[in-house]
């Protein structure tokens, strides 16, 4: 009748979602050898530009998100801060672990530094897309070179 109902989900109950997520899927697909080595370079290079602007100022950084034997490259990256450089952060225990990592720098002083810079992630820090310009990857190494610089002085 005249009742109204909601469902919650992803996707859920919402054709014109259906049909956005099937154009993107196909588009996807028809474009993955352009799509997928592009995402891939773009992450790698964003993990070397938080690495690179860390350790210029002293500071340990390495990023997870990289590639593996399954999937070659990604466009995932999550920076870590371990206390010491040889530390290999291959198990969320380490990851995670204050005792290995500063968490702390990690997830609060990271995501609200990079804000201050006017570059906005996501949980975990983000994923990089074929929107992204290089431009993007130029204010996005100026922004984590800052903050860098303004973490560093507090850390040593």
């Amino acid at each position: 009748g005249n009742r109204v109902k909601f469902f919650g989900g992803t996707y859920s109950g919402h054709t014109s979602s259906f049909i956005a997520a099937k154009a993107m899927l196909t588009h996807l697909v028809q474009h993955e050898k352009e799509i997928y080595p592009a995402l891939s370079e773009s992450g790698e290079r964003v993990r070397q530009i938080v690495v690179r602007a860390f350790r210029d100022e002293g500071i340990y950084a390495c990023c997870t998100g990289g590639g593996n034997e399954v999937l070659p490259g990604s466009s995932l990256w999550m920076v870590h801060f371990p206390h010491q450089e040889d530390v290999k952060l291959d198990k969320p225990e380490n990851v995670y672990d204050p005792a290995v990592c500063d968490t702390v720098l990690n997830h609060q002083v990271m995501d609200l530094g990079l804000l201050l810079e006017n570059v906005h992630v996501m949980g975990g820090h983000g994923a990089i897309s074929i929107a992204h310009t290089e431009k993007d990857l130029e204010v996005f190494d100026q922004a984590c070179r800052s903050l860098a610089r303004r973490v560093c002085q507090y850390l040593k």
